[in-house]
């Protein structure tokens, strides 16, 4: 069957479930860079305060307001996140719907492979949550270093 055939011999209806399996690609691939670049911000500024000059914040006032931007920061990455996901779900969910209709399985197979192998889940998981947020937490640590080993101290002598 030549090309030209082969695209006739589609209806309406399959050429528009193709370009809407087509989309919702698309917005999963910009969903997916957009979540990427939220980690590399996040990493880069708490990597950025890690590895601080110690005089840089030097008074209570900018230890403060450092560790409140950082917290306002790890919200907003977990809004973000949990918005992206669930997008994402919807649509991997609506793409294999249309698999189904079209007769083909790219996503089923992928959903029946990670279903079945746990761990690819918690690869995911642990990649974007947990080192995202142990960066976060060891940011925060290095800003109220002092203030929080004095705080400790004081609660062991008790």
């Amino acid at each position: 069957m030549t090309q030209k055939n082969e695209k006739d011999s589609l209806s309406r209806w399959d050429h528009l479930q193709i370009e809407a399996y087509r989309t919702h690609n698309q917005w999963n691939d910009h969903d997916g860079k957009n979540m990427m670049l939220m980690d590399a911000i996040l990493g880069a500024i708490a990597a950025a305060l890690l590895f601080r000059n110690p005089n840089i914040l030097n008074t209570e006032l900018l230890r403060v307001l450092a560790t409140l931007f950082l917290l306002v920061m790890l919200f907003m990455w977990g809004v973000l996140y949990w918005k992206f996901s669930k997008r994402m779900h919807f649509r991997y969910d609506t793409m294999r719907d249309i698999e189904g209709k079209l007769g083909f399985r790219a996503h089923k197979d992928i959903k029946a492979y990670i279903d079945t192998h746990p761990i690819q889940q918690w690869k995911f998981f642990w990649v974007r949550v947990v080192i995202s947020g142990l960066l976060l937490f060891f940011a925060v640590l290095s800003i109220l270093g002092r203030d929080l080993a004095a705080w400790f101290g004081v609660f062991w002598t008790c």
